[in-house]
């Protein structure tokens, strides 16, 4: 599920870390679909839902790290998948 998610953000996400589209990126949540929410300037989002046991999701050194309660964290590197 997170890696098909991966890849149907893979352009926004691309150009998060490319510096480009930081502002206005808005990613849906892989397990309820409702839009994350930044968390100030970090690379970390969140889901807002209560239902939702996503926590965060991290965006840091093309790397993607879903942290989903309780105490579960997976980890995409995108350098590795990268499509050329």
């Amino acid at each position: 599920m997170f890696k098909s998610w991966v890849e149907e953000n893979r352009a926004k996400i691309n150009l998060y870390f490319r510096g480009r589209g930081a502002s206005n990126l808005k990613l849906k949540c892989p397990l309820c679909g409702k839009i994350l929410h930044r968390i100030n300037l970090s690379g970390k989002f969140e889901c807002k839902n209560s239902k939702c046991k996503l926590v965060y999701i991290e965006l840091k050194k093309w790397e993607i790290r879903f942290c989903l309660e309780p105490l579960l964290s997976i980890k995409y590197d995108l350098r590795q998948t990268i499509k050329v």
